[in-house]
């Protein structure tokens, strides 16, 4: 199985509709081109808020997500919807501090826009996601802190993913 990776910027919250629905068009044809039979793993700042609320897409959010959906989160969970794949920070249970990955400079706005997503089928193979704030340079906790995936594959050996900014 090979790998590859892709990436590209994400529009902001603020951006306008052009720009948001061009980068999810472009992402779509970019999940689209990798073969089926390899495991995807689409993970980025993607300043998608996906909210708490899962009615309705259960098999995409799975009710452990933070606060509400914004509009870039509605585009997310519609990708992750088209396309079969689940959001891994709403799938484990943990402390608010542990979903955090962005804090304004006010100290007291807080949300959760990086996110890991993973095919639905391979759901289960993912151990846990979380934002980790020791280790980091204090520069990346005030902005987002990094996010730690765990993986465990079928021969049980643990793939782990750290993405820092």
């Amino acid at each position: 199985m090979q790998g590859s990776t892709q990436k590209f910027a994400t529009p902001q919250s603020f951006s306008v509709m052009q720009d948001k629905t061009a980068f999810y068009t472009h992402l779509n044809s970019v999940y689209s081109s990798v073969p089926r039979a390899d495991i995807i793993i689409v993970m980025g700042d993607l300043n998608a808020q996906v909210g708490a609320d899962n009615y309705g897409l259960e098999r995409v959010t799975i009710k452990n997500g933070f606060w509400s959906r914004n509009e870039n989160g509605d585009m997310l969970v519609d990708f992750c919807n088209e396309n079969l794949l689940v959001i891994g920070g709403t799938v484990f249970k943990h402390k608010t501090c542990n979903k955090v990955t962005w804090v304004h400079p006010d100290g007291h706005t807080e949300n959760q826009i990086d996110h890991i997503m993973i095919q639905q089928r391979w759901r289960k193979s993912m151990c846990d996601v979380r934002n980790i704030r020791n280790g980091c340079p204090e520069s990346q906790i005030k902005n987002s802190g990094c996010i730690k995936a765990i993986a465990e594959c079928r021969k049980k050996s643990k793939i782990q993913y750290e993405c820092f900014k």
